[in-house]
């Protein structure tokens, strides 16, 4: 076993947010994490804006954004081109352990990659025995997450082998408080027409259920396919299992996610499967939450959000609060503007307490803090008490939301402050969240 790594014996002596009543994580893809120098500064402010965690993308389309040993093992090194040698991942996990953040890795575990993506992963060029296969023998292409995209067959010994190593690896390198591990399943699971026809599950299949898959796919999901569709989703539960133990070896308290790929809701997937992997994952690990369309119960659901405009996000954001949910994730692109992330703090508020959705009120606190400042211009905070009378008079309505936030925009083009424009530009974004509700 190799020697504990710097970011994991930091991880070992800090305090662990995610102790934290609500989990509060921004989900950054891996091209986001490779300037070491620009990762410090931004994982401050992501918890200076009241962030708590941060989902780091391990591994995406069979790429990583980590040197992997396993990789290498199995002959499929696959970092990110643009990354190769930066260790993006090490960086990120130091840089967040300094901000005071917990770091999930996210891995889509079974995603080969997607033969529309470039760079092609080395995953499905070298290991394609591994591939789900159709009925001629072809690897299957799902249209999710992307067009074309290819799995690894979680029936397959190999392939489940490389994916439990994976995790583990990730969990014993770096200073990861927990994994997130989404496509155990390929998306759309449960439909007749995606019935697994590789070398490994004709031979299983023939073996442990006495019936062929040939059958299972020709019968158009009669007689055979409900045991073949609980037999295929045991395998993905074995395979969860089975890393969730590696992990546990070395790494006792690692929290694990898991999404389970359900579009059209749990009645996808073989009976009982998401209740399986939620009891499966609280007998390994101390604390299991999950991601996805599957019945919330015990607030353990994280849900998971695509960034978007305060005023689209913050009502999701209340009834995800309304479900009981340990917490949300958003899901970037970039890291987002510091402006976006103090509106979005200030309208959700401390992570104790119910989200106040008041978004008015919401920017005045922002304008508050403008006014109060010593080094703010006269000429500003004479403006900042004209807004505020505005946005509280009697006769305030959505188009005039709209024009003082619009007025809020202009004056923050025309300042040099970063920490003004911030305050203003958040204040603009929550005022025209108001003024769509």
């Amino acid at each position: 076993m190799a020697a504990p790594s710097d970011t994991q014996k930091l991880s070992a002596l800090r305090p662990r947010p995610l102790a934290a009543p609500e989990t509060r994580a921004l989900w950054l893809p891996a091209w986001t994490l490779a300037d070491a120098d620009q990762l410090k500064s931004n994982f401050e402010t992501v918890a200076d804006c009241g962030f708590n965690t941060v989902a780091l993308e391990a591994v995406y389309r069979g790429l990583t954004s980590f040197t992997s040993e396993t990789a290498a093992k199995y002959g499929v090194l696959s970092e990110y081109p643009k990354l190769r040698g930066a260790e993006p991942l090490a960086q990120a996990c130091a840089a967040a352990v300094d901000a005071g953040l917990a770091v999930y890795a996210t891995v889509d575990l079974m995603l080969a990659g997607a033969r529309t993506y470039f760079p092609a992963s080395r995953l499905w060029h070298k290991r394609r025995r591994w591939l789900i296969r159709n009925e001629k023998m072809l690897p299957m292409e799902f249209e999710a997450p992307e067009p074309q995209s290819l799995f690894l067959c979680a029936a397959n010994p190999d392939a489940r082998r490389y994916a439990g190593e994976l995790l583990a690896e990730i969990a014993q390198r770096y200073a990861v408080d927990g994994l997130m591990i989404s496509n155990i399943l390929p998306p759309g699971f449960g439909a007749a027409s995606a019935i697994c026809q590789c070398a490994v599950c004709r031979e299983r299949v023939d073996h442990e259920l006495f019936f062929s898959v040939a059958e299972v796919a020709a019968e158009g999901g009669a007689h055979h396919y409900p045991k073949w569709r609980e037999w295929y989703s045991e395998q993905a539960m074995e395979l969860f299992a089975g890393a969730a133990s590696r992990i546990r070896v070395t790494r006792r308290k690692v929290c694990l996610a898991v999404k389970v790929p359900a579009p059209r809701g749990v009645a996808d997937l073989a009976p009982g499967f998401a209740e399986q992997v939620l009891a499966d994952g609280l007998a390994h690990v101390r604390l299991t939450r999950l991601a996805g369309d599957i019945p919330q119960k015990d607030g353990l659901a994280l849900e998971i959000l695509e960034e978007g405009q305060p005023a689209e996000m913050l009502p999701r954001l209340a009834a995800t609060r309304g479900r009981g949910n340990a917490g949300f994730i958003v899901r970037c692109q970039r890291l987002p503007e510091e402006s976006w992330l103090r509106a979005m703090a200030s309208a959700i508020g401390p992570d104790t307490v119910p989200i106040e959705l008041d978004p008015a009120a919401a920017a005045m606190r922002h304008l508050d803090i403008l006014a109060a400042r010593s080094d703010t211009a006269a000429g500003l905070k004479e403006r900042i008490e004209n807004w505020k009378a505005m946005v509280h008079g009697t006769q305030v309505d959505d188009l005039m939301q709209e024009d003082v936030a619009r007025q809020m925009e202009l004056e923050a083009g025309n300042l040099s402050d970063g920490g003004v424009v911030g305050e203003l530009k958040a204040a603009a974004m929550l005022l025209r969240a108001a003024a769509l509700r």
